[in-house]
């Protein structure tokens, strides 16, 4: 038999650190209108039967505002998003592996992917008022590149949009947290 998965252990963690019983966060979420609260046992399945390393973004999405400040200590938005497979220091537990043979060998990066990456960012930052440096757009234009590229070609693009806004709403949420914090 499987076991659990981390994010299945930490999300029971968190759950009962934020003072919730699996109904009433079933409850809380059914009222944000998440249908991961349709019933109890619906949100009972990712902390009891959950398997994969990492719960849906749009699940943790859900999570972040009913859980994040409750609890003793608080719990804060690094340890929701985590359960998405976010870490302190990066956007997504997938990181790209830069080595010498990339940089010299540009011709193994698509410039036509790695341009509408950038053009969809940028976008999307524009939207959630995101000032970024050049480092932050550098930094998230590898994360969605590295995401995208374990992808099949055609997957590549129809994702392109998600894993765009999905790194932009973390990004919200990280800078907003990193401007409070001094171990940059």
């Amino acid at each position: 038999m499987a076991t659990k998965s981390k994010a299945a252990l930490e999300l029971k963690r968190l759950r009962e650190c934020a003072g919730f019983s699996v109904r009433g966060l079933a409850t809380a979420l059914k009222d944000a209108e998440s249908s991961y609260g349709r019933s109890p046992s619906s949100y009972a399945y990712y902390e009891n039967e959950y398997r994969k390393p990492y719960l849906p973004m749009d699940l943790v999405d859900a999570l972040a505002p009913l859980l994040c400040g409750k609890g003793a200590p608080p719990i804060k938005d690094r340890d929701v998003l985590a359960l998405a497979g976010t870490q302190h220091d990066s956007l997504w537990i997938t990181r790209p592996i830069f080595s010498e043979n990339i940089s010299k060998n540009n011709d193994l990066l698509d410039p036509d992917l790695l341009t509408a990456i950038i053009n969809k960012i940028t976008k999307n930052a524009s939207q959630y008022s995101l000032n970024l440096t050049n480092h932050h757009l550098a930094r998230m234009t590898a994360e969605v590149y590295a995401r995208l590229s374990t992808l099949g070609e055609s997957e590549r693009w129809p994702s392109l949009d998600r894993e765009a806004e999905a790194v932009c709403r973390l990004a919200r949420t990280l800078l907003d947290s990193d401007e409070t914090s001094t171990d940059d």
